[in-house]
């Protein structure tokens, strides 16, 4: 944990400076929150089932042509030294082609797809997504005080979690995201941590922002259904994606979440000009945790997360502050581990820096269903008597 601590103390205060500074910049009468605004919503669900598709299609056509590109150049090689080859890649090689490359080269052409689809078939334009610089300052000041008060809630959860795994089985969670495994895995080169980093703290939150917070929150938004729409879809993305790594526990968790969902649902929000919005954020947080399943327990904390994005894409009606939130937390995430590469200290022991109940990171939120992160490695190590498939 004295490294998330570390972490977050450093990111507080390098990214407090400048907020500070920007705040002082505006005029006497500014305000953290403009008055609320409503951006039309002219996409539909064609849309949106076009632009998924186009972005998963690219992240299979990107990883295969890096694979057959590499496969071919490791043959040339091998043929040039009369050494045995093989098609198939190395591990390791395979793993950074997932996890760091088709990342990084995919998320331009997914999101330039996306937008080019909304933008053909409806006109949407830049600013209805939230793509916008209109006061871009106090979103960007609001993002950043929203993740320095939410990332502790988050990280709270996350404790609570590990303490709950070591009081039932009496051990910590193993959370294997793709990105941390691969960090922990293997010394990285310098080139490796700039991918690494990348991903995490530009690809991920501006492809998953895109898509979450503004592309498909204000489409569930404007529907009275569209809560229920998103409920039902995150029940199905734990099964896909949390089946094979952890059992029922995906699901599980999900149901557990209905109540909440049913709460904020019929609460009389008459304060808000689109009363299904409160439900439409919940179950848009809800479904962006759900696809982080393959992580298992990763969700749990990463739903306050989404809430909070969520919340702050509504008010705002911009994309600015979502991304900083986002950023600055898979930031942490990165900072973390350079810190624990570099800083060395006592592991406990029961297990790694970052598996020990005391200091069980929330990982980074980067979703497989996603453009940031492609083909993940379902890969879950399960700790000695920790829940494993079916019980």
């Amino acid at each position: 944990m004295e490294y998330e601590l570390l972490a977050w103390l450093l990111l507080a205060v390098l990214g407090g400076l400048p907020a500070a500074g920007l705040w002082f910049s505006l005029p006497p009468e500014r305000r953290l929150w403009p008055p609320q605004r409503h951006r039309a919503v002219p996409w539909g669900a064609a849309e949106l089932g076009i632009g998924l598709f186009l972005t998963l299609l690219w992240n299979f056509l990107i990883y295969h042509s890096l694979y057959i590109a590499v496969a071919g150049a490791n043959i040339l090689v091998h043929r040039w030294h009369d050494q045995p080859f093989s098609w198939v890649l190395p591990e390791s090689v395979d793993k950074n082609l997932k996890v760091l490359w088709t990342p990084s080269v995919t998320v331009f052409f997914q999101v330039a797809t996306f937008l080019l689809v909304l933008h053909i078939v409806s006109g949407t334009r830049l600013y209805q997504v939230g793509l916008t610089t209109s006061h871009a300052v106090q979103n960007f000041i609001s993002g950043f005080l929203v993740w320095l008060v939410l990332t502790p809630l988050v990280y709270g959860v996350n404790f609570l979690v590990a303490l709950f795994y070591f009081w039932q089985w009496g051990a910590p969670p193993e959370e294997h995201h793709p990105l941390t495994e691969l960090a922990e895995g293997q010394p990285l080169k310098v080139y490796q941590w700039v991918l690494f980093v990348f991903v995490a703290v530009v690809a991920a939150p501006a492809s998953e922002e895109l898509i979450f917070r503004g592309i498909l929150q204000p489409w569930l938004t404007r529907r009275p259904w569209g809560g229920y729409a998103a409920l039902v879809l995150a029940f199905a993305m734990a099964f896909l994606q949390g089946a094979d790594v952890a059992g029922r526990w995906p699901v599980v968790f999900i149901l557990a979440m209905v109540p909440g969902f049913l709460l904020v649902v019929y609460l009389p929000w008459r304060w808000l000009p689109h009363p299904d919005a409160a439900g439409a954020i919940y179950g848009t947080a809800l479904l962006w945790a759900a696809l982080h399943s393959f992580a298992w327990p990763t969700p749990i904390p990463l739903f306050f997360l989404g809430l909070g994005l969520g919340f702050l894409a509504y008010r705002t009606q911009s994309l600015v502050g979502t991304i900083t939130i986002h950023s600055l937390f898979n930031g942490l995430t990165c900072l973390a581990l350079i810190l624990a590469y570099l800083l060395p200290a006592h592991q406990p022991d029961t297990g790694s820096v970052t598996t020990s109940a005391a200091c069980c990171p929330a990982a980074v939120s980067i979703s497989s269903c996603v453009p940031a992160c492609s083909l993940p490695l379902r890969m879950y190590a399960s700790a000695s008597g920790a829940p494993k498939r079916g019980e």
